[in-house]
């Protein structure tokens, strides 16, 4: 008896794999639905009806957003997308234009992709109906979304510690490094640490010396007072460093639109996750690469 229960147990199972195996989109047909998306869709209509196409837009990203796809080939199918707008009249390309930004560049936005973005930015640069002053505002995002990209060699930086020696990034030795770009002063900075703090596997990481986390406090108006207030509030494991003289932040050497940003950076630098304020990103990473 309990080997026929057993043997039915193993057969659900098995069946319940090849059901799931088939509801999985393959990377072909997830191409197909990306590349067959708008068809069909009045453009020209969309301004009367914006709700419905934000609502299609945020699906589209979404998708484009798909592992199976490259990011180079879903950047040029949202150009193609822009460009359709563009082709049906001012306001419904002006609307297409706000819904990048809002979704793609926007910090607050939990979607947002910078690599996505530099396509989009390019044709807001071509765009026939924005002015020069208006086409201004691509161009500097644009300059931003391009510093640190996935995949790149971060900008090196000095930060200063609390005896007054300097730290470089490029001499932190770890497997990975985080960095933390934060002020105190900011409620978010203050959960965010938090988190990094209390997470098991950031504990773990570190307790095995394959993770540092480098903290660098950011403040235009240089505060150091405050910062050493809270010296204490950093683990004694951590690099906590300032920016002395603002010149990280003035020089606009990484995207800081919103504070707290994290970066996860591998053994050569290389930035592997991006100006992030959800520490679940970094930790999804660290999850399938640390081993």
């Amino acid at each position: 008896m309990k080997r026929h229960q057993l043997t039915l147990r193993h057969g659900l199972i098995i069946l319940c794999a090849l059901m799931f195996l088939a509801c999985t989109p393959s990377p072909e047909q997830i191409r197909n639905k990306a590349e067959q998306f708008w068809v069909g869709f009045a453009f020209e209509n969309s301004y009367s009806d914006s709700a419905n196409t934000e609502k299609l837009f945020a699906e589209y990203v979404d998708l484009l957003q798909d592992p199976a796809l490259e990011r180079e080939y879903a950047g040029r199918l949202l150009a193609s997308v822009i460009d359709r707008s563009t082709q049906s009249s001012e306001e419904v390309s002006r609307m297409f234009v706000d819904l990048c930004e809002k979704y793609l560049y926007s910090p607050e936005s939990p979607v947002r992709d910078d690599e996505l973005y530099l396509h989009a930015a390019e044709r807001m640069i071509l765009n026939p109906f924005l002015s020069d002053y208006e086409k201004l505002r691509p161009r500097y995002q644009q300059n931003m979304a391009r510093k640190n990209r996935v995949g790149h060699p971060a900008t090196d930086f000095t930060g200063t510690l609390a005896d007054g020696g300097k730290i470089r990034l490029s001499e932190v030795k770890a497997e990975y490094t985080l960095l933390f770009f934060n002020n105190p002063n900011c409620v978010d900075c203050r959960r965010l640490a938090a988190g990094v703090k209390g997470n098991a596997l950031c504990q773990k990481l570190q307790s095995a010396g394959r993770m540092k986390v480098f903290s660098l406090f950011i403040d235009p108006d240089e505060q150091v007072d405050l910062w050493r207030a809270h010296l204490k509030d950093y683990p004694s494991e951590w690099i906590a460093a300032y920016d002395k003289g603002a010149v990280l932040y003035y020089r606009e050497l990484y995207d800081l639109r919103l504070l707290p940003s994290l970066y996860l950076l591998d053994r050569k630098k290389r930035v592997l996750v991006k100006g992030t304020s959800d520490l679940k990103k970094v930790l999804d990473y660290l999850e399938h690469t640390a081993r």
